[in-house]
């Protein structure tokens, strides 16, 4: 079914209706055999929109895992205290939101993008790019253990559920273990990405 061609709407729109057609495509297709003229009938905009926005099929995938990442901040409760189990169990349920398209994702082989899309995060909101190798390391390190944790659980069927899984999670971090994304939610907007 190919979806009306879309006039008069803002960039991330359009994103979000190329993101949107991509999943739905990769639910009948592997991702390599999908073609980018697929995609921009599926989504019902024109090719030279599709290349506007991404740069490569990959780059809607990254996109749709840091999309995740700004609504995980826009929805967190504005609590400085919030425990660390209560903070995992709310990143895991909004994942898990997902948890169709994502499975998806990692049947493709592509869940190496939530780790690109981890680190853009991070390093945007942190204000860290332009940091150097020693400023940036505990940041990269920090999200290398995100990212297994997130993988093992997308080879397990997203499975223990949220709850379960924030529970664990919570028993192996370190004491003195602070919630990554509270100290961003500052932010007056998400972070932008380049």
């Amino acid at each position: 079914m190919l979806l009306m061609r879309r006039k008069n709407i803002t960039s991330k729109m359009m994103k979000e209706y190329i993101i949107e057609a991509t999943l739905l495509l990769m639910k009948k297709h592997n991702f390599s055999e999908i073609s980018i003229g697929e995609i921009a009938n599926k989504a019902g905009v024109n090719r030279s929109t599709y290349y506007r926005n991404f740069h490569s099929k990959e780059e809607i995938i990254e996109t749709f895992f840091y999309n995740i990442l700004e609504q995980i901040i826009t929805e967190l409760p504005a609590d400085d205290n919030l425990a660390l189990q209560e903070y995992l169990a709310y990143v895991f349920k909004i994942f898990y939101r997902y948890k169709d398209d994502i499975l998806c994702i990692h049947q493709n082989q592509l869940s190496h993008l939530l780790l690109s899309a981890l680190n853009s995060y991070f390093l945007i909101s942190a204000d860290m790019i332009n940091e150097s190798f020693i400023d940036r390391l505990p940041l990269y390190y920090h999200t290398g253990g995100v990212f297994n944790n997130f993988i093992l659980w997308f080879d397990c069927n997203m499975e223990p559920v949220p709850e379960i899984f924030a529970e664990i999670a919570a028993k192996i971090c370190l004491p003195n273990a602070k919630p990554v994304l509270l100290q961003h939610k500052n932010f007056t907007t998400s972070p932008v990405r380049p």
